[in-house]
């Protein structure tokens, strides 16, 4: 991609409201829109995993209502916005929540986050995590083979 983009990935139907937020947004950066797995942008739907990595790395910003958009926006220090989902009334973020309370990235649910991201922050986060799942997994290989 040589131009500017922000990328849509949403697993539902994307509101009016949202709608409107992502317009203005790409609007007053002069961002393209590409829209992933929406069956009415034939070009993006049908994409693969290896262009999912490629496009949210390449994001400028990362609209979603998706738990694993939010992880790939924070691993790819994209800035984003996660936009709650509901499905027959029921809140379905609990994960993206509790994901972005642990990287104090809460800013981020359901509107653009006016502050810059502190990304040392959000690594030093990641590298904790990453040594507890770590040692989780070296205790749970030695307490199944002893």
């Amino acid at each position: 991609f040589l131009y500017v983009f922000v990328l849509l990935y949403f697993l539902s139907k994307i509101s009016e409201e949202q709608k409107k937020i992502i317009e203005e947004y790409a609007k007053y950066n002069e961002c393209k829109i590409v829209n992933i797995y929406d069956i009415e942008s034939p070009a993006y739907y049908n994409t693969t995993p290896q262009e999912f990595i490629y496009l949210m790395n390449k994001a400028s910003y990362v609209f979603t209502n998706s738990f694993h958009g939010t992880v790939f926006s924070i691993l790819y220090h994209r800035k984003f916005t996660t936009f709650s989902r509901v499905l027959n009334e029921v809140r379905m973020n609990n994960r993206s929540i509790t994901l972005l309370e642990k990287f104090d990235l809460l800013e981020c649910l359901n509107g653009i986050k006016i502050t810059e991201y502190d990304w040392n922050y959000v690594e030093d986060i990641l590298k904790i995590e990453s040594d507890k799942g770590i040692e989780y997994l070296r205790k749970e290989i030695e307490r199944a083979v002893s």
